[in-house]
């Protein structure tokens, strides 16, 4: 199969994922559901991805990298993916559990977030690190708790991490 191929096909089985996280419950989605709503046989998903855990964080890190490209700013990128996203962020927790689920989502924001952190108020690598960690926490936290993320995505950018940055611990 060409590589070209290969990254088509992909791609449609994580359109299918999104397209099913919109209809159906986290417990009535399954690998073979995931084939049947892309027309492709239940192998070629295994064949891609080892599981649907796989698949998942596929779909999310592409689905990010996608509202990263076609938005002016992080942050609207950032309320466009976590508002749009929603059923697959929700999907995606149900299957790997809300501890892989953040860390893992961790590791996907972390280079999205870490050019937004690294301003003028910061000074040093560890200062950096703390912030992106803290800001990254509170994009996490604003999703597990809220209806609507993006709101509340708003709320982080405008209040919380400005004060945050202005801080002396930053500034020193």
């Amino acid at each position: 199969m060409s590589q070209i191929n290969s990254k088509n096909t992909k791609f449609e089985l994580a359109n299918a994922l999104i397209e099913l996280t919109k209809e159906h419950e986290f417990k009535d989605i399954s690998i073979s559901s995931v084939a049947f709503k892309a027309n492709m046989h239940r192998n070629t998903v295994y064949y891609h991805f080892t599981d649907m855990r796989d698949l998942c964080f596929f779909t999310i890190h592409n689905e990010l990298l996608k509202a990263i490209d076609s938005h002016g700013s992080t942050k609207d990128a950032l309320v466009f993916f976590f508002s749009r996203f929603k059923p697959l962020l929700d999907f995606t927790r149900g299957e790997v559990g809300v501890d892989s689920f953040l860390s893992r989502m961790r590791i996907e924001l972390l280079p999205f977030v870490e050019p937004l952190i690294a301003g003028e108020y910061i000074n040093s690598d560890e200062k950096k690190r703390a912030g992106v960690d803290l800001f990254v926490e509170q994009l996490l936290v604003a999703y597990l708790l809220q209806d609507r993320p993006g709101n509340m995505i708003r709320i982080i950018f405008e209040n919380i991490m400005p004060e945050f940055l202005a801080h002396d611990f930053l500034r020193s």
